[in-house]
């Protein structure tokens, strides 16, 4: 009986231990990782489902095949690779496929730099809020003097000088970019700025005002008044369509050349108004209108909080153009005492800088930018020498520089 009670228990823990081993390693065809549960499924299937497996279970205990059924492999990553990196394996990315963190897109076939730091978006629009003022382009119309003799004499200066000089003016610039692949785009972009001064000038005691956009040889004694008023209006129109290409990237900074066309257009409007036995009016247009190249480098690179950017942009422009001038002098006895204009054709060239911060969405499909911008056109002609050109009948020398400075903000979505 002793004997015959310690088989009996030998064999019932040889058959403990069978089961035991056998859930450690399942049944061939199934991967190393083990069996995990279906969601939704009962931990027993029915039983009539069983005899489709049964030549699959054949080898297993009784009772084994049904919950095995209801049980499929866990997709495991290779052995070794470490455990920051399995999520990635797994296909799993809060963004889609379309972050940073791994400085998604591909630049193999471009050989610019690191992989992975091109363009990972189709399309993308921005629009900006620009506050600018334009500088040099100041015109002085009226001067209160102690005296109303006629030129050549000059009255000696009393008073202020009346001077139409704009201050800084709200526009906008907005465009829409469309990605070639993944380092190159194409853009177009839209400016539009104006302003809009006025100023006007009165006499103290006995003073008079004399209009200084008069012609000279018009003038006569008395042609002063008691005040002078003026307005002046500068606008400026741009349309850009640009080629960029990649030069060199990495997941920390990105620099694009950009090649490209420009049409550009500036307009300047002067009108200065000295009652004098009726209105004395003068009134200058400037028109300037012209296409041609535009070319820049663009650059960002990423802070170390990965959130934010600093960019910079430098761009050249040279249009070929005409610039268009009109002087008309007239008052209430005769409308056209001076009436002229001056036409010629002209290359004005255009330099820009701009520099600031980005901040970048999670996924970097919206950014906002805050930054500095400037830019100089040379070869313009001004209001001021203009009229001096008619003043002194030489039309020699109607070349100058005017630059305009100030603030600009952007709101860009990519998708």
């Amino acid at each position: 009986m002793r004997v015959q009670f310690v088989f009996s228990v030998a064999m019932l823990l040889l058959s403990v231990c069978g089961h035991i081993a056998h859930a450690q390693y399942p049944p061939q065809g199934f991967p190393a990782g083990g069996l995990a549960p279906v969601m939704g499924m009962p931990p027993q299937m029915a039983p009539q489902f069983a005899p489709q497996f049964a030549p699959q279970f054949a080898g297993l205990p009784p009772g084994m095949a049904p919950v095995q059924q209801a049980y499929m492999p866990i997709m495991m990553p290779p052995p070794g690779i470490p455990a920051i990196v399995q999520a990635a394996y797994s296909g799993s990315d809060d963004c889609d496929g379309k972050g940073k963190g791994d400085c998604d897109g591909d630049c193999d076939n471009c050989g610019k730099g690191k992989d992975n730091c091109g363009n990972n978006h189709q399309f993308a629009l921005f629009g900006d809020f620009i506050y600018l003022r334009a500088r040099d382009a100041d015109v002085a119309y009226a001067v209160e003097v102690n005296g109303a003799a006629a030129p050549p004499v000059v009255n000696p200066q009393v008073g202020r000088v009346g001077v139409l000089d704009g201050t800084e003016q709200p526009g906008f610039r907005a465009g829409v970019s469309y990605v070639l692949d993944e380092c190159s785009s194409i853009t177009a972009t839209y400016t539009m700025w104006e302003s809009g001064t006025s100023d006007r000038v009165d006499r103290t005691g006995a003073n008079v005002i004399d209009p200084l956009l008069v012609v000279d040889s018009t003038k006569t004694a008395g042609i002063t008044g008691t005040y002078a008023q003026g307005q002046y209006d500068l606008s400026m129109d741009l349309i850009d369509l640009d080629y960029r290409e990649l030069l060199s990237c990495s997941c920390d900074h990105r620099v694009d050349v950009v090649l490209g066309v420009r049409y550009g257009s500036l307009e300047q409007q002067v009108r200065a108004e000295t009652p004098v036995n009726g209105n004395e009016t003068v009134i200058t247009d400037i028109d300037f209108d012209g296409v041609g190249i535009h070319a820049g480098l663009e650059g960002e690179r990423r802070l170390r909080n990965g959130r934010w950017l600093v960019y910079g942009k430098v761009a050249g422009s040279l249009l070929a153009g005409e610039w268009a001038a009109a002087y008309d002098h007239g008052n209430n006895f005769d409308s056209s005492i001076v009436d002229t204009e001056w036409e010629a054709g002209r290359i004005t060239s255009i330099v820009e800088l701009e520099f600031g911060l980005t901040w970048l969405s999670k996924c970097e499909n919206w950014r906002l930018s805050a930054g500095y911008m400037y830019s100089a056109w040379y070869g313009v002609v001004k209001t001021d020498e203009w009229v001096t050109a008619v003043n002194t009948n030489n039309f020699d020398h109607l070349r100058d520089t005017m630059t305009f400075d100030g603030l600009t903000a952007r709101i860009e979505a990519r998708f």
